[in-house]
């Protein structure tokens, strides 16, 4: 076999190696509509990212250079590096609201039932003043919980208006006792993070080192073999606390960092999430500044990523 037939054969096999790569990560994008596009966009951005590195003559980053075979290795941990998400419920991966639609339908028709109730009570007179003051305040009691189930974060009034809600008793149809909200309804509506309760947050968190788990069993070939590694580590930050690992400034690889830097900035900037608007790109620009300078990402990469440019 001749040289020229070992070059081609080799370059069809990364040809194909490639092209099932993408293939699988866009099978994988396809479970989460609202991040489609994500990992192939981050592994282009994160390709120029190198290039631009590569063109720095000053600072700390002065003497790194990425070859193409390191390149390459970056552009397929990017790929990949939300591949554990398959591990990850979808009603945890496509929450876009603190209750789904399901459930906060059940929650009205809940609230409808308990007014129809205090109506009749009223009607028959035998009801307290304090549940007049109950029914008068159901109406806006489902307009405020509509407005806060669609809200990012919540105000410490927010907070106090759901513990109010969630006190209020009634009798249900079986003759019990309950309260108007439940223990997951609550638990739901007064998410920390976005909507996300803590529990759910806490599986979220597992899906980098679940990436690691799918990817290390990959038999890649010597100028890939930090794919892994690489991958797993885009949600750790510099001042140890990112995850899954809790790793600390230099125990996160370059390319991680550079990862991480441009897995933010297309979570902010993206177009096609249902759940919230892109952010401009000068209040991304200005938060990314802001988490290098809470010690979260690498202060100058993201001098770098901004001063060349790299989101073009």
């Amino acid at each position: 076999m001749g040289g020229n037939e070992k070059r081609m054969i080799t370059e069809e096999i990364e040809e194909l190696f490639r092209t099932v790569t993408e293939s699988l990560v866009a099978t994988i994008d396809s479970r989460d509509p609202i991040t489609a596009g994500h990992s192939m966009r981050v592994a282009i951005f994160v390709s120029k990212f190198c290039d631009a590195v590569n063109r720095v003559d000053e600072g700390f980053y002065k003497g790194v250079y990425f070859s193409e075979s390191e390149k390459k290795e970056v552009f397929y941990a990017a790929l990949l590096h939300d591949i554990g998400k398959i591990g990850v419920s979808e009603r945890i991966l496509m929450k876009e609201e603190r209750l789904n639609s399901e459930e906060f339908l059940a929650l009205k028709y809940k609230i409808a039932y308990h007014k129809e109730r205090l109506i009749n009570k009223k009607r028959e007179g035998g009801i307290s003043n304090s549940d007049i003051e109950v029914l008068y305040n159901l109406d806006n009691y489902i307009s405020e919980l509509t407005r806060i189930n669609a809200m990012d974060k919540l105000s410490i009034e927010d907070q106090a208006l759901i513990d109010e809600i969630g006190g209020v008793q009634f009798v249900d149809l079986d003759g019990s006792e309950k309260t108007l909200l439940n223990n997951f309804e609550k638990n739901n509506l007064l998410a920390a993070r976005g909507n996300l309760t803590v529990n759910e947050w806490d599986r979220m968190t597992l899906h980098p080192m679940m990436t690691y788990e799918v990817l290390k069993d990959i038999k890649w070939s010597k100028d890939l073999i930090r794919v892994p590694e690489i991958a797993a580590a885009h949600h750790e930050k510099l001042n140890g606390m990112g995850y899954p690992l809790g790793l600390k400034g230099d125990e996160i690889l370059i390319q991680s960092r550079m990862l991480a830097i441009v897995d933010v900035y297309d979570a902010l900037t993206a177009k096609d999430r249902m759940y919230k608007a892109a952010v401009s790109l000068e209040a991304t620009m200005k938060i990314l500044r802001e988490n290098a300078d809470y010690g979260e990402l690498d202060k100058e990469l993201c001098e770098i990523f901004i001063k060349e440019r790299v989101y073009e």
